[in-house]
């Protein structure tokens, strides 16, 4: 099983922006401008060039904190993490230095905010924030050692907050959050262990989360068994328990780490790939509803992304390494696969 995909995709006002990690180490963009590619539908991507003279070894972050902001995070061939700006044009590639061993994991609650995260050298995590004007350097959170890529949700509870969940070595959830607090300043709250399942407590993949309003958390990953379990946190308590087990909602044979979205209250919309490499689908709109096979092949996990309401695009990578991309547009899927192109890795 992939541990984590070689795409990354975010809004930005009415585009969907969508970033690979090509099979010559770059990394590639392509937009959806409303209904329409900026390049042909399975034709060429705008590659984003090397970073002083190096290529790239990680799937590439992406943030969208403003209408006509794009902020591109991704190791480079030394494993030093590499930021790249479009703001109308692209800039040229910042060295943040560092040394890491997963991919990075970067949000944003606020104009002009930026947070990211990415497992250091010793398996702890490392943190680095932007205020607007300057890069406030790497901090050791601790915790770990960590053996997954994080997960990170920044936004839905406000200014000043940033989840992030992570498995450790025994492959347990571990959770933590940003907050800011009196002054205005910014603390972390400690580690705290999410506990596992009935199935021995451990989990087979990393972990996905999202927040579909404040102070509501969900979070997936599959369990020893390949089923798909699912923890949340209600506003008050972590659901079904603070650090013991969590929900079987099904998906026995899954094959790949989940990908979760929400385009609103109440709802979710759980991806994953299972044993015979075909994307599966799960709602959830204040109940869940069976899995809906989306059928494909696919050899890296899904990413998904949902826009505005009733707007869901899924991606994938084909046997053939190249993009492929479903969408479902009020209440049903309007695009059935269809190849965007490219030449992809799945690191």
């Amino acid at each position: 099983m992939s541990k984590h995909t070689a795409i990354a995709a975010v809004a930005r006002g009415s585009n969907l922006e969508i970033f690979g990690l090509g099979t010559d180490n770059h990394i590639y963009h392509k937009r959806l401008d409303g209904q329409a590619w900026d390049a042909s539908e399975g034709g060429d991507w705008e590659d984003l060039g090397m970073a002083n003279g190096h290529t790239f070894s990680s799937p590439p972050a992406v943030v969208a904190w403003d209408a006509n902001r794009l902020d591109v995070f991704a190791l480079n061939d030394g494993n030093n993490m590499m930021h790249k700006i479009w703001d109308g044009q692209w800039r040229e590639w910042e060295d943040l230095g560092g040394v890491f061993v997963s991919p990075p994991a970067a949000g944003s609650w606020g104009k002009d905010r930026l947070d990211v995260v990415a497992l250091g050298a010793d398996n702890g995590m490392r943190w680095n924030s932007w205020d607007g004007a300057n890069w406030q350097g790497w901090t050791d959170q601790g915790g770990g050692p960590f053996n997954s890529p994080l997960a990170v949700v920044a936004g839905p509870w406000g200014p000043g907050r940033l989840d992030v969940v992570v498995r450790n070595q025994n492959n347990q959830m571990y959770h933590a959050a940003e907050a800011k607090q009196f002054l205005g300043n910014i603390t972390w709250l400690d580690w705290q262990p999410l506990g596992g399942s009935q199935w021995g407590g451990v989990f087979a993949s990393p972990p996905a989360m999202v927040a579909w309003a404040a102070n509501r958390l969900d979070m997936f990953a599959l369990g020893i068994n390949n089923q798909m379990l699912w923890k949340y946190w209600d506003g008050n308590n972590w659901q079904p328990s603070a650090n013991g087990d969590w929900q079987d909602i099904g998906g026995h044979n899954l094959g790949s780490p989940p990908v979760v979205t929400s385009w609103g209250s109440n709802r979710l919309d759980l991806f994953a790939l299972g044993s015979d490499n075909h994307m599966y689908h799960k709602i959830y709109d204040g109940g869940w509803k069976e899995w809906e096979p989306l059928f494909g092949g696919f050899n890296s996990p899904p990413v998904a992304i949902s826009w505005t309401s009733e707007r869901l695009d899924v991606f994938g990578l084909g046997a053939d390494n190249a993009m492929y991309h479903k969408g479902w547009w009020n209440g049903g899927w309007q695009v059935d696969w269809t190849s965007r192109g490219g030449v992809f890795t799945n690191p």
